[in-house]
């Protein structure tokens, strides 16, 4: 879709501007993310996370298959700032893990930290994050409670220092 405004969705385009068949590669879709500069995109669905490659910043329409990686699993997702980290929710479990990429931006580098962090205690179906720009906070959504929740990182990126932010 097209926005006539920058960033206000109020001027949304009335139909889609291109769209990407990944039904060959995913039977379910659940998020996609693109990387800075807009030439990767990154399609979560099932246990995949597929990478694409596209010759045109930010155009879907030019977008061709790179390669996958079968071993995340999860609902939402989330890149750090510069690429190098990746967050993985889980809805079922309630959980964000967090994984390294010894290439940024390149999922055939992916490595799981051996770090998670359970949301559950405020919200059991989560549904999407978002992180801060510097890596200081998080944010979650979900279906279960309506609600907006806030996490705090004492180490920026570093999940493992997360916790909820009351305030």
């Amino acid at each position: 879709y097209t926005l006539s405004t920058p960033w206000d969705v109020s001027t949304l385009s009335s139909s889609p501007v291109s769209s990407l068949y990944v039904g060959a590669y995913l039977s379910q879709l659940y998020d996609v993310s693109f990387n800075n500069s807009g030439d990767k995109m990154f399609i979560l669905g099932g246990s995949d996370i597929l990478e694409y490659n596209l010759s045109t910043e930010w155009d879907i329409s030019t977008a061709s298959y790179y390669q996958a990686d079968t071993s995340t699993g999860g609902r939402f997702c989330f890149f750090k700032t510069d690429g190098s980290k990746l967050y993985i929710g889980s809805s079922s479990a309630a959980t964000i893990y967090q994984y390294s990429l010894g290439t940024n931006w390149d999922i055939s580098t992916l490595s799981y930290d051996s770090v998670s962090f359970s949301v559950n205690g405020e919200e059991g179906t989560p549904r999407g994050m978002f992180f801060r720009n510097d890596g200081s906070e998080f944010f979650i959504v979900g279906s279960g409670n309506n609600t907006i929740y806030k996490y705090d990182l004492s180490t920026n990126w570093d999940l493992s220092t997360a916790s909820y932010s009351t305030i």
